[in-house]
């Protein structure tokens, strides 16, 4: 649902952008900027935030614990080649034509979602489980209030550790803008942010 009501049409509508006139006769910054700010990182989050969650809980947790653990290994490795090809290839296609390197991922999204549909009827699907009385039980709700504490708390840690590792992709455009000039523009910035996935891999 993320994918189809947000993080496409984010990606659309900064894909739409590109292309002189399409949503009006002037720049239209207010859709760009909806797209960029509101619904691509949201749409973003919605996904990614499930994606790999959803993967790991079509094993068995107990009879398959070593398949989830190469699933996990399997999951980063797939998304790491994947930005590696999407940023050396997006990046590079930019210098020559900004609208078809924009229309790319809104391609390769609206794919993944066909893939994804067509598989879903082997998808194993966990319901949540509702505890009788629970509610009316105050023992069983300080319980969960409990049991949710270290949730909360490993959870409060994702702001900082996001607002460091977005750091990174900074860094890396800076650090290409410098060599670029110092290398008579041979390296373009865009690529350097590629040195993380590269490093992973």
């Amino acid at each position: 649902v993320g994918v189809l009501a947000l993080y496409i049409p984010g990606c659309l509508l900064i894909a739409m952008s590109t292309v002189p006139g399409l949503l009006g006769e002037s720049f239209d910054a207010t859709a760009l900027l909806v797209g960029l700010l509101f619904f691509y990182p949201v749409g973003a989050g919605a996904i990614k935030s499930v994606v790999n969650i959803f993967g790991a809980k079509q094993f068995h947790p107990v009879l398959q614990k070593q398949q989830i653990s190469s699933y996990y290994v399997s999951f980063y490795m797939c998304i790491n080649f994947g930005a590696l090809c999407g940023g050396l290839l997006i990046s590079t296609l930019a210098q020559s034509n900004v609208t078809v390197a924009y229309f790319i991922p809104v391609f390769m999204l609206c794919l993944g979602l066909m893939i994804f549909a067509a598989g879903t009827p082997r998808y194993i699907v966990t319901k949540a489980s509702i505890i009788e009385g629970a509610s009316k039980d105050k023992s069983t709700s300080t319980q969960t209030f409990q049991a949710m504490l270290p949730v909360a708390g490993i959870s409060a840690l994702i702001v900082p550790f996001n607002v460091a590792y977005s750091q990174m992709a900074t860094t890396f455009k800076v650090q290409g803008i410098v060599m670029k000039s110092a290398l008579g523009g041979y390296l373009d910035a865009a690529t350097i942010n590629n040195d993380d996935a590269i490093s992973v891999l």
